[in-house]
């Protein structure tokens, strides 16, 4: 009978050979996050920055002697206001009137408001709210009052019309 007996040499510098690749790849994942990061912050500075040029110029545009877009109260309390009664057109089918800011129909007896440039009607607290901070309509954006801007040149007693802008 022959005992054989097997030897198995185990080095022991093989646990420190998987340390050098799991360092290199840590190392190097490390560094890209790095990377990422200064790329996405320079990129915020560069929005930023074109941002502001383009607030700039935009603000610079705006004349500063234009009027402001509200109107006042008194002008919104001299707009005339009325009980809604429906209109019966040629064909004998009664039509209402739909308020463009709440769009909801005006109903019967209710108060609504004319603006009387455009003739449109709207609800009285709707268009009130709206005019508070807008002075146009809301449908056909035309000035609600005219403009203070358009005066009318007096010369030799008679007054000239401003003149007609092409539509």
């Amino acid at each position: 009978m022959s005992n054989t007996s097997s030897w198995i040499f185990v080095s022991q510098d093989s646990n420190n050979d998987n340390k050098g690749p799991k360092l290199g790849v840590v190392f190097i994942s490390f560094a890209a996050s790095v990377a990422i990061f200064f790329v996405i912050l320079f990129g915020r500075c560069l929005l930023r920055r074109r941002w502001r040029h383009h607030r700039r110029i935009t603000t610079a545009s705006i004349p500063s002697d234009s009027p402001k877009p509200e109107l006042a109260p008194s002008t919104i309390a001299s707009l005339p206001t009325f009980a809604y009664q429906k209109a019966i057109d040629p064909t004998g089918n009664a039509t209402s009137v739909l308020c463009a800011v709440c769009l909801g129909q005006a109903q019967e007896g209710e108060m609504v408001k004319l603006l009387p440039k455009c003739k449109h009607v709207f609800h009285v607290e709707c268009i009130d709210m709206w005019l508070y901070s807008h002075s146009t309509c809301p449908l056909c954006r035309s000035d609600v009052v005219d403009s203070p801007k358009v005066v009318k040149k007096v010369e030799d007693g008679e007054a000239s019309a401003p003149p007609e802008l092409p539509v």
